[in-house]
């Protein structure tokens, strides 16, 4: 195991966090370990490329006593939805969409078929549903 972060450190309010706010993880994430949903949690949170928080919780096994190791290798599965999730926040926040765009608006280096579209296009705010109405 290493001793060194992937990011440089960073305060929590150095970057727009709240100390006492990001404190609070540690006891929920133990909850979800000492509560069996949990093996092990690994939590990283970072902003502007600085690291605020780097912990792990837990083991490496249900039922085990070896602490969550630094290289655990972790299976994940339906993780679309949070994926794009973030994906969507991240170009949110650089403005390259709104809630009310259309869900046919063109982008850069995106094409876009013509006439496959409904006569009205949802906005983007309705995709973020589990369900698009379209007229």
């Amino acid at each position: 195991m290493s001793n060194e972060y992937p990011l440089p450190l960073a305060s929590p309010a150095s970057v727009g966090f709240s100390t006492e706010r990001l404190d609070r993880l540690d006891d929920a994430m133990q909850e979800e370990i000492d509560a069996g949903h949990y093996a092990g949690i690994s939590v990283m949170v970072a902003r502007h490329g600085q690291l605020v928080k780097f912990r792990r919780y837990g083991y490496q096994a249900l039922g085990g006593s070896e602490p969550l190791r630094e290289d655990a290798i972790y299976r994940i599965a339906s993780m679309t939805k949070p994926i794009i999730a973030v994906a969507m926040l991240l170009l949110y926040e650089e403005g390259r969409w709104q809630l009310d765009d259309p869900v046919t608006k063109p982008k850069v280096g995106v094409p876009i078929r013509r006439g496959t579209s409904p006569r009205k296009s949802p906005c983007l705010n309705s995709c973020s549903a589990n369900s698009v109405c379209f007229p």
